[in-house]
């Protein structure tokens, strides 16, 4: 697509000039620089997280293949779930820790257990993040692919966020979950 085109044809129009090059650098500082909106944004998600989350202490976790899964306690009774892929952090408030086992065997295959809230037999909500519900949701159409999903509201808007997790993703985040299970239990 050398030329702009989406026709499926590249033209080869040779070295671009200065004008294009210093047009080029521009669009590609401007695209690196946040916009006024997203630095608001940002600042109202850190003072978010900051009166959430203290001091924490690790209490289990695991890893496996570029995927690492931590449990933190921040204050007595209050857990959070670190959770690292290898294109994605994210990092939510669990409401207990028994949800490590009910998000293990609902990977697994099994069905939604325990305390967990869910809206069908296909989700399991495992947390929160900045109030906003975070869940589990297993695919209608492929067998071995899930969604972490986070579903919330900016005014009138919704917004999403879905993180698909399939194949030996979905491998190495049941063993690193496995082993946070196994740290909880002993």
């Amino acid at each position: 697509m050398a030329n702009g085109y989406k026709s499926g044809k590249t033209v080869d129009r040779g070295a671009p000039s200065g004008g294009t090059m210093r047009l080029r650098a521009r669009a590609a500082e401007n695209a690196r620089r946040p916009s006024e909106h997203q630095e608001v944004r940002v600042r109202q998600l850190k003072a978010g997280l900051s009166k959430h989350a203290g001091p924490a202490v690790l209490i289990a976790s695991g890893s496996h293949k570029g995927w690492d899964v931590a449990i933190d306690e921040a204050k007595p009774r209050q857990w959070f779930a670190e959770v690292r892929g290898p294109s994605f952090y994210f990092h939510f408030q669990i409401p207990r820790l028994e949800v490590v086992h009910e998000w293990l065997r609902f990977i697994n295959g099994g069905p939604r257990q325990g305390r967990s809230r869910s809206t069908s037999a296909s989700e399991l909500i495992v947390g929160t993040f900045l109030g906003e519900k975070v869940a589990i949701v297993r695919d209608s159409e492929f067998s071995d692919r899930y969604f972490l999903l986070v579903v919330g509201t900016d005014g009138s808007l919704p917004s999403c966020l879905r993180i698909p997790v399939a194949g030996e993703d979905l491998v190495a985040l049941r063993e690193a979950l496995r082993q946070v299970k196994a740290g909880l239990s002993g």
